[in-house]
């Protein structure tokens, strides 16, 4: 992706891991245009996003030739109520998440909007990413039963080939300290008493769609088998 000034970056939920990817790109692309809604109502900023950034949209010169934007928006939307010169540029979509399949509190109703913007957002993108090869796997799987839920409407054919060939994984960045990217750092060795331990990382929020019950569940299973392990 370039450096320099005709990069718009849009972003409808600044917060969360959105916000920290935004952080990184930032340090690698300082000269882009960024376009963002706060990191609150997340659920009225992927409904009403295009709406409300319009200004900014309008505040965009019209030398930009690359739009990057998450997976939250309606990316035709924002390209139909654009400066034109948008209509005519390389569009970037990156999924966080795949919100057809993203796990639903119990007794919930899944909002159809959300995983509606990500397809017409896919079909819309000239480059598809996401930040894992489970999301785009699930999300591919899960596109023609979604769709087929439109009264008098079925996927078609070829639709989801035509999307896996504009379609890479780029994983999640992560700035590492000085001290681990240096050329000195050293690996730290356990002691040989700790050489079967299991340790287990937990790198997620305590909320429903990590499904911390099932971590406990395996826990209590390691508990019952007295094997030695950390957390």
């Amino acid at each position: 992706m370039k450096q320099g000034g005709n990069v718009a970056v849009i972003e409808m939920f600044n917060g969360g891991s959105h916000a920290q990817f935004l952080s990184y790109l930032r340090e690698i692309m300082p000269g882009a245009h960024y376009l963002m809604l706060s990191g609150k109502k997340w659920h009225w900023n992927a409904r009403c996003g295009t709406l409300q950034i319009l200004p900014q949209l309008a505040a965009l010169p019209p030398e930009v030739d690359t739009v990057f934007m998450t997976a939250v928006g309606n990316l035709p939307e924002v390209i139909g109520l654009s400066p034109s010169a948008l209509a005519r540029a390389r569009k970037i979509v990156y999924f966080h998440e795949n919100q057809l399949v993203y796990p639903n509190q119990k007794n919930k109703e899944r909002d159809y909007q959300y995983g509606y913007n990500q397809v017409v957002s896919a079909i819309a993108a000239d480059c598809i990413l996401f930040n894992s090869c489970f999301n785009m796997e699930s999300f591919y799987g899960a596109v023609p039963s979604y769709v087929n839920r439109i009264p008098g409407f079925t996927c078609p054919a070829n639709l989801i080939s035509v999307l896996r060939e504009k379609s890479s994984v780029l994983y999640y960045p992560v700035s590492l300290p000085p001290s681990i990217t240096s050329p000195d750092f050293e690996q730290p060795q356990p002691a040989s008493s700790d050489r079967t331990r299991i340790r287990i990382l937990w790198p997620h929020r305590w909320e429903h769609d990590k499904n911390p019950e099932m971590f406990f569940g395996c826990i209590k299973v390691l508990l019952d088998a007295n094997l030695d392990f950390e957390i």
